[in-house]
Parts: structure tokens; C-alpha cells; sequence
């Protein structure tokens, strides 16, 4: 020490630790005399002693106050230090200390590891412009060079009238050449160092980084410092905006800092990645982005933002912030807060005084750029808890930004309502339907019963009449008077049942046509009058406008785009619209208004998702005229052959045999009990069962299928299909997904379908479970009718359906057939009626496995094929400019979007000059100064950029990188010949960047395009 300063009340005059002349420090003493045990006789032998003069005693006297005494103090110790001649830097002390014993932190060896790291790659610094240019030659002017492409591509400021695709492709070229000369350079012996010593053990890396840190802040200080100097006089006078400019340009070429050599380590990680997956220089440097994680978990920060070159290295930052979430997940999340701000307003020195972290100020060097550094906040619930409370309370405001909330609260419960709209009036025209044609099936019930009874009472006056007779009479006298009675009985019934229930279907079918159009003015109602209903939907419908002028433009643009869109329009909704009568009519119900009702539906919303292709209220009309007309043919016949089948003579003679055989059965007197149990069983239970195994099948393969991860979500569905199309290899598949997509769709659930259950026992089991569900409840509601009070075997019957009406539906013209002429005990007929029961079980499950899958699916109630289809073909819509599907989920959403747009050539489009192929996609268009025209903005041109002007409900983002799209690139450079050889078109010319993507490139651009873990 260069001198001690002994603090005393009382001072031993024999004290040896001060009269020690070891030490070569000063002595001063610094008592206080107003003290009872001080004694000036003590301090004069001492002060003697040690040679003390008058400047080395300081005493507090009375007559001294504190400020006083202080100050002479704090002079006597300046005096000290200022004329020491022992000073020396704090590392020098640190060997004294060494050898004195006393413990140094940097003595460790990680810090001395650290140090001698860190020493090593600064210790090569000169120049640091040339250092630079050396050992960090990746984020110069390459690095720039690559930042202003990437701005271009997503600008497309410079493209003027080239070819949008070509001109993107031209500079993906561009990019690729650049990588490829980073790629060229070998690693820098600074950056070996540099990543080999963060690669160290965790407390040797923090040690490592941190003398980094200040070996660069002390080699760029002293240069750095007169540039600022020079920066802040010059921006005074805003004249000297190229000195302004020329400055800056030092400052940022003389700064370096650790940012500059992880702004090194991205670029060589991004460098790498464009080389291929198997070449060993990307495999080696796979493990940089984990190493910034763990920095980051460290607490260091890492540059988001390229502040030279005004940049994010996307990959770099993307790979790295995946890693971080790795090695976080899943116990803890990840929250974020950003400070932003022009240049010097203390972004840096905030968070660090908020958060107690080191983000790099300006300490002489120029701090440019965004840094992101995670913090742990686990010890601050408290205030997380203030957080909170002042965002609720933030909210509770009545400020804009509540306006958003509110917006998405209204969005929500107007979707809601809507649906809620849209689903009454879907069961209130379902229901209607369903109880018109069941009152119908009602009288239809009574007439028969009343058939059903007079039969009864004549086979009974039969019987009454033979046995007065007192004849013996064989079987053919009784056929002989069963025939006469028969006959007459028939006879004495009405006949004109069929002419009474018989509708005219085409009459119904006009009226609800007119009422759906009479809200299109009386120029469809005139429309309608030029040809009768009757005559419509016998020939193919192809639509031909009356006005001239009309069809000229229509062929005009048939030369654009190759195709007449209307008639494709026109062929989906009238394809639609038949698979809709032929599932009808598959039912086999009698006809009811509401099945045009919803065919009309059907027509008016495809109509609507076409609004792209423009249509007039001719074709409008001409359309639904075809459609209803070849309907109401197909329905009227359906309604024919329900009347046949339903009516009451009909049914009379089909059960003749039956009343024949009771009526032996009750003349002779026999037991009936086994016959009647068989009867009910296969007359009434096994339809029923039937019938139910039926209802309940097809929501079971609707759930089975929907457990597949590929029919879970719309997206799911749409990013499975996209994945397998690759794999088939065949051009037919992308043909039909393009132009004829909603078939398409169907025809791969179909096949989904049956390749789920075609070839396993799923099917079956389902079918065995309701079946043993069934005959369970029907042995139940045995015993418990059996057991309740029925007079007679028909009470008992009555008892055992309506046990059994929650779950199977019983004919009730089959059960009165069964019923009548009955001459059987209750008892035996119970017996009788569980062994049939149990018999039946093992008919139906043998039928069960012998029947084939499609054999079934035609008796279900429920069409699996048409649920699935509902669930994910969402709502139908199309992109405007490239026809791709909406991924949106559902149908009642306000804005339409897809995760990959196309080439527009693949929606048939092509040049009308060159009749080549078109290879514009409308996710860069929309972000260029192109121009289009279409029906909707009346054939006049309009910017891509406010194509929203036109189509509001259609969100067409920019692609967020240049492999965005690679998927349908592929597809189109793959298949080129072939849709051009399709549409009738020439090849489109194909650019370079489109020909080299593999399928796996195709593959990954899906998975990127699509959230699908």
C-alpha cells in the first residue's frame, strides 16, 4: 500500500504492529481528542517513534467541525495519491495478489482459457477495414449485394414489361451465384477460432465472449471516437449530407464487435444451406443455430436485424429461434417485448437498465441493427401480475384499438347467427319435407289397415260359413271358396286409389321455379313463358347467348384463356345437381316440393362462388329450366313407382298366400305360435334391425374416416391430397385436380373409403355391434312384455314394439299382416319368438360378411361420401386469378385464402398472341405493377396491387420467399407438354429456376405453405 491510515481513540504507545518497519507505507494517524482515553503523551512517543511529521497527524478537535475535518482528510489523501510513485495497472495487481495469497476470479483457468481465446483473434487486428475484409469476407459486399436482390423480389420495382416468373427466376440465378461465391471461401482461421471457442464448455464460453467483447470495444474505441466527433459536428449543418453520408459509411466499416462475428457465422450457416443435403460442408455446420441457441440461454444477445446491410438473415435466425424453442419447450414459454426507435433514443440502455441485460451501447462504437436477448422471468410473477392488470385495464378503455376486439366480437356472433340461419332453414325444409311424406305414408297405413280389415272379416265369415257346413273339405275346396271370397272382397274395394294420390310432378316443379326466379324481375318470368318445363333437360345443356354482340366477346375470350368457362360452370352445377336427384331417388320416397327447393339452393350458391366468370339472367334461367326439367322427369317417375309399390291392392295381393295359409291354419284349428313368431321375425324384426344397422353404419365410417389425420381439418385434407399427388407420377391426377376439382375430391374419398374398409373387419365389427345391440333390446322387450299384462298374442306384440320404438322402426302394414287370422298362445309364441330372434342373428351376420363393401354403402341412409365431402371441400370458393380452391375451414368465413397459389396457365389460361401457357402467379402479381381485366372490372385494366377493389373477400398474400410456390412450379415445369397438349395450347416457357426443383424441393414447399405437424 503507498499508506494507512490508522483511525484511533486511545493509541497504545507501545503498540508493535505500528512500530513494525517492515512495511513502507506512509502512517498517518487520525485520532480523536475529544475522546476520554486519548492521551497526547501516547500519541507524541509514537508519532516519535515512526519519524512522523506534523502533515501525518490528523486530529478532531473541539474547535474543528465535521465539514472541516472531512475536507482535511480527503487532502490528505489526494496529497497521497497524486504523488505516489507506486501506481500500477489493475492486471499487475493481480500478480501481487497472487503472491500475497489473496484469490484473483481471473485467475481460473476457464477465465484464463477464455482470455488466451479471445487474445488470439483480436490479437490479429491492424486494420480493421482489412480484418475485415480478410476474416469476415462473407457479410461485405456479397452480403449487400444478396440484401438488395432479396428486396427486389419482393418489390419488383425493376421489372417493367418482363415476364413477372422469368424475371423472379432471373434473380433467384442471381442469389444462387452469390451463395455460390460465399460458398467459395474457405473459413476465415479467425471465424475456426472464433466458433471453436463458443463451442467451449458453458462458463469458459461466457468468460470467452465477455474478453471478446472488450478487446474489441478498446480496438475500435480510439478510431471510432473521432469519426463520432466528426458525425455529430457535420450533421449541425444538414448542407453536408454527402459528408454525412461518407461518414457514416466509416463508422460502419471501422466498427467491429462480437455482432459482426455471428453476423459471419449466419452467413455461413445460410451459405451452407443452399448447397445440398448430402454434401459434407452443410452436414458440418448443421450444429451452428443449437450453438446461438444456447448463447441465447445464456443471456447473450444475438442481431435480428443486419444493421449495415439493413437485413434479416431469415433462414439463420429461423433455424436458431426453432432450436431455442426446442431446447425451451414444452415447460416454459416464450414471450415477447420490442422496443423500437430511431437511431440514439436509448433502445439499448432501457432494456438494460428494465431487465439488468447487456445489450451493446454506444460505448464508442456504432450500434446499428435489432438484438434479441432471453431473459428468464420466473422470479417475477409479481410482475407479470402488474402486466396484466394494466393490459385489462388497458383494454377497458374506450380507445381505437378496442374497435378490433369488438370487430372480431361482431365478426363472430354474426357468423354464428348466420349459421344458426342457415341450419334452421336446413332442418325446418328437412322436417317439412320428412312430415309431408309421412302423413302421407299415414293415410297410405289407414287405407291399408282398412283393407287389411275387411279381408279379415270375410276370411273369418269364411271359416264361420265352411264349418257350418259340416263337410269335410280338402284343400282344393278350400282354395276354391278362398279364391271366391277373395275376389269379391277385392271387387267391394275402392280402385282409384293410385289416381287419387298421383301428383303432377311438373306442375310442382314450374311453381317452385317461378317463385325462386320471381325475385330476377319480369325478365326471367318472360324467359321462363318461351318454352314449357316439360320439354327442358332431354338434350346436353349447352348454353348459346341470343344477342350477338354477347357471343362475339364470349368466343374473344375463349381465345384468351382456351376454354368457355360458363359452359364448365354450367356442367358442375348441372353434375351436381344430378347426383343429388340420383341420391333421391336412390331413397326411394315419394316426391315433395322441398327436393327442388334444394336443387335450386344448390344452383344459386355454385353461382355465386363463379362470380369470376361472368353469367347474365339468360343463362340463369336456361340453366335451371335444363336442371329442373330432367328433375321433375326423374322425380315424376320415383313418385310413379312409390305409388305402385305403395298401393293398398298391391300390398293386398302380394300378402294373398299368406291370408291363404292363416286361413287353413284357423279352419283346422292349428297352433300357430312357431309360424306367427317366424313371421314377425322376418316380416317386421328383420327389416327393422336391417334398417337400423343401415342408420347407424354410416356415421360410423364418417368417425372412423375422420380419425385419419388427413381428414381431421380442411388444411389436413388439402395438404395430404397435394403430398400424394407427387408420388402417383400420374398427369391425369393433376388434369382432374385443376379443372375438375370437386370430382376429383369425391373420387379420392371414395377411394379413401374403400381402401379403408374394403380389405379389413372394421365394417363388419360395426355391424355386429349394432346387430348384438339389437337383438339384445329385442330379448329384453320379450321378457318384459312377457311379463307385463297382455290379454292375447296381438297385445303382446303391441307391447314388445313399443318397447323397442326408441330404436328400431316397425311396419306397421307388415306387423297387421302378420297379425291377422292369428290362432297362437302367447306363451309358446314367446318361446317361438326367441329362437327365431337368435336364428335371425345369425342370418343377417352371415349376410353381413358375405356382402361386399359397395354393396353397402348403397344401403345406408347416411352417404359417408357426401359428409366427408361437406366436411372438406369448405366453401367452395376459387381464386379469382388462378381458380385454386379456398383453405378457409367451413363455409361462413369473410375472407377467402390459400397457402399456394399456381401458374395461371394451369387454370387454362394462356397469351392470346402467342397461345403459349401463361406462368404468372397471382401471389407475385399482386405485389407488382402489373394490371388485369376480367367480367368484374368490365374488361377495363386495373392494378394487381388493389385487386381487393374487385374481389374484397380474397386475402392473395405475396409469397413469403421464392420457394413458396415451388409445388405447382414443379408441377407445371413437369407437365408443361401435357397441360399444353389438354388445354389445346403451346408449351409455356418455362424459366430456368422452375426446371431445376426436384420433388423433395416440392415436397418441403408444401410442408412450409401448410401448418401440418
Amino acid at each position: 500500500s503507498e499508506a494507512v491510515f490508522v483511525f484511533f481513540d486511545n493509541l497504545d504507545s507501545e503498540c508493535s504492529l505500528l512500530t513494525n518497519h517492515n512495511h513502507k507505507a506512509q502512517i498517518f494517524l487520525v485520532g480523536n481528542q475529544q475522546s476520554k482515553s486519548f492521551t497526547l503523551d501516547a500519541l507524541k512517543k509514537v508519532a516519535t517513534r515512526l519519524c512522523l511529521t506534523k502533515n501525518n497527524i490528523i486530529l478532531k478537535t473541539k474547535k474543528t467541525n465535521d465539514a472541516d475535518f472531512v475536507k482535511s482528510l480527503r487532502k490528505s489523501v489526494s496529497d497521497v495519491v497524486e504523488n505516489s510513485k507506486m501506481k500500477m495497472p489493475i492486471a499487475q495487481m493481480a500478480d501481487i495478489a497472487r503472491k500475497m495469497g489473496i484469490l484473483v476470479d481471473e485467475n481460473s483457468s476457464e477465465c484464463q482459457s477464455g482470455k488466451e481465446k479471445a487474445d488470439a483473434i483480436t490479437a490479429e487486428i491492424q486494420d480493421i477495414l482489412r480484418y475485415k475484409e480478410d476474416q469476415l469476407p462473407l457479410q461485405g459486399q456479397i452480403w449487400k449485394d444478396l440484401t438488395s436482390l432479396e428486396k427486389e423480389e419482393f418489390r419488383l420495382r425493376k421489372v417493367g414489361s418482363e415476364n413477372i416468373e422469368k424475371y423472379k427466376s432471373d434473380l433467384q440465378v442471381q442469389k444462387e451465384e452469390l451463395r455460390q461465391r460465399q460458398n467459395s471461401y474457405e473459413m476465415s482461421p479467425a471465424m475456426t477460432c472464433f466458433i471453436t471457442a463458443i463451442s467451449s464448455p458453458g462458463i469458459e464460453r461466457c468468460y470467452f465472449l465477455k474478453w471478446m467483447r472488450m478487446n474489441l470495444d478498446n480496438v475500435s474505441r480510439l478510431k471510432l471516437s473521432g469519426l463520432r466527433q466528426q458525425y455529430k459536428e457535420k450533421c449541425k449543418n444538414s448542407e453536408n449530407k454527402e459528408e454525412i453520408k461518407e461518414i457514416d459509411k466509416h463508422l460502419s466499416n471501422s466498427s467491429l464487435g462480437t455482432e459482426h462475428f455471428f453476423r459471419e457465422m449466419g452467413q455461413i450457416y445460410e451459405a451452407s444451406v443452399s448447397l445440398p443435403e448430402t454434401d459434407p460442408r452443410r452436414q458440418q455446420l448443421q450444429h451452428l443455430p443449437k450453438l446461438c441457441a444456447e448463447l441465447l440461454l445464456d443471456g447473450f444477445a444475438l442481431e435480428l436485424v443486419d444493421g449495415d446491410a439493413s437485413n434479416i438473415p431469415l433462414r439463420w435466425v429461423s433455424d436458431v429461434l426453432s432450436q431455442l424453442n426446442d431446447l425451451v419447450s414444452p415447460k416454459r414459454k416464450i414471450r415477447v417485448v420490442t422496443v423500437l426507435g430511431v437511431q440514439s433514443t436509448g433502445k439499448s440502455t432501457l432494456l438494460n437498465t428494465m431487465f439488468g441485460v447487456q445489450f451493446a451501447v454506444s460505448s464508442g462504437r456504432c450500434t446499428r441493427g435489432a438484438f434479441m436477448l432471453l431473459i428468464k422471468i420466473n422470479e417475477l410473477s409479481k410482475w407479470e401480475t402488474k402486466l396484466l392488470d394494466n393490459l385489462t385495464q388497458y383494454f377497458k378503455q374506450t380507445e381505437g384499438h378496442v374497435y378490433l376486439v369488438e370487430g372480431y366480437k361482431e365478426e363472430f356472433s354474426n357468423s354464428a347467427k348466420s349459421l344458426r340461419r342457415e341450419m334452421e332453414s336446413s332442418v325446418v325444409n328437412q322436417l317439412t319435407a320428412a312430415a309431408d311424406i309421412r302423413r302421407g305414408m299415414r293415410e297410405l297405413d289407414k287405407i291399408k289397415e282398412n283393407h287389411t280389415k275387411k279381408i279379415e272379416k270375410a276370411v273369418c265369415a269364411l271359416i264361420d260359413e265352411c264349418r257350418k257346413r259340416r263337410v269335410q273339405m280338402g284343400e282344393k275346396e278350400l282354395d276354391k271358396e278362398f279364391d271366391k271370397m277373395w275376389n269379391e272382397t277385392l271387387n267391394k274395394l275402392p280402385s282409384s286409389f293410385s289416381e287419387q294420390q298421383t301428383t303432377d310432378v311438373f306442375t310442382r316443379v314450374d311453381h317452385c321455379l317461378r317463385t325462386n326466379l320471381s325475385q330476377k324481375g319480369s325478365g326471367a318470368c318472360e324467359l321462363l313463358s318461351k318454352k314449357r318445363l316439360r320439354d327442358c333437360g332431354q338434350k346436353p345443356f349447352t348454353h348459346t347467348d341470343e344477342n350477338w354482340r354477347k357471343r362475339a366477346k364470349r368466343e374473344v375470350k375463349k381465345l384468351w384463356n382456351g376454354e368457355d368457362h360458363v359452359q364448365e360452370v354450367a356442367d358442375r352445377i348441372i353434375a351436381a345437381c344430378t347426383q343429388f336427384v340420383t341420391e333421391k331417388i336412390e331413397r326411394k320416397t315419394n316426391y315433395h316440393d322441398t327436393y327442388i327447393q334444394e336443387i335450386l339452393l344448390i344452383i344459386d350458391e355454385k353461382l355465386e362462388n363463379n362470380q369470376n366468370v361472368k353469367t347474365d339472367i339468360e343463362f340463369e334461367v336456361s340453366l335451371k329450366q335444363h336442371i329442373c326439367g330432367f328433375a321433375a322427369r326423374r322425380f315424376e317417375e320415383m313418385h310413379k313407382n312409390f305409388i305402385q309399390e305403395n298401393d293398398p291392392h298391391r300390398c293386398l295381393m302380394k300378402n294373398k298366400e299368406m291370408f291363404r295359409s292363416d286361413f287353413k291354419d284357423v279352419f283346422h284349428q292349428r297352433d300357430q305360435a312357431q309360424k306367427k313368431a317366424e313371421e314377425f321375425t322376418d316380416q317386421c324384426l328383420k327389416p327393422a334391425v336391417e334398417d337400423f344397422v343401415n342408420r347407424s353404419l354410416g356415421p360410423n365410417i364418417v368417425d372412423e374416416m375422420r380419425k385419419c389425420k388427413e381428414f381431421s381439418t380442411r388444411m389436413s385434407f388439402q395438404y395430404s391430397l397435394l403430398k400424394d399427388l407427387p408420388s402417383k407420377k400420374k398427369f391425369e391426377d393433376y388434369l382432374n385436380y385443376s379443372s375438375s376439382y370437386e370430382w376429383y375430391i369425391k373420387n379420392r374419398i371414395r377411394q379413401q373409403i374403400e381402401e379403408r374398409f374394403s380389405r379389413s373387419s372394421v365394417t363388419f365389427e360395426f355391424e355386429d355391434r349394432h346387430l348384438k345391440s339389437s337383438i339384445s333390446s329385442i330379448n329384453d322387450a320379450i321378457a318384459k312384455a312377457t311379463e307385463g299384462n297382455a290379454v292375447d298374442l296381438k297385445a303382446l306384440v303391441e307391447d314388445i314394439c313399443k318397447e323397442l320404438g326408441d330404436k328400431l322402426v316397425i311396419s306397421q302394414t307388415a306387423l297387421d299382416s302378420v297379425m291377422i287370422l292369428n290362432n297362437a298362445d302367447k306363451e309358446q309364441f314367446a318361446h317361438w319368438l326367441t329362437v327365431s330372434v337368435n336364428d335371425m342373428a345369425e342370418t343377417l351376420r352371415e349376410k353381413f360378411k358375405k356382402m361386399t363393401f359397395s354393396k353397402k354403402l348403397e344401403h345406408l341412409h347416411m352417404n359417408p361420401l357426401n359428409e366427408l365431402f361437406t366436411r372438406v371441400i369448405g366453401c367452395g370458393k376459387q381464386c379469382p386469378f388462378c381458380a385454386v380452391p379456398c383453405e378457409a375451414e367451413g363455409k361462413n368465413h369473410k375472407e377467402h385464402f390459400a397457402s399456394q397459389h399456381r401458374p395461371q396457365g394451369l387454370g387454362k389460361y394462356r397469351w392470346d398472341s402467342t397461345k403459349k401457357l401463361v406462368t404468372d402467379i397471382c401471389s407475385s402479381l399482386v405485389d407488382s405493377d402489373n394490371r388485369f381485366r376480367c367480367d368484374a372490372t368490365n374488361n377495363k385494366w386495373h392494378p394487381y396491387k388493389h385487386y381487393r377493389k374487385y374481389f374484397p373477400d380474397w386475402d392473395i398474400r405475396p409469397d413469403v420467399s421464392s420457394k413458396a410456390s415451388n409445388y405447382w412450379k414443379y408441377v407445371m415445369a413437369t407437365y408443361n407438354t401435357d397441360f399444353a397438349k389438354a388445354y389445346h395450347a403451346e408449351p409455356a416457357d418455362i424459366p430456368h429456376s422452375w426446371k431445376i426443383i426436384e420433388s423433395k424441393q416440392a415436397e418441403d414447399s408444401l410442408k412450409e405453405s401448410f401448418p401440418i405437424k
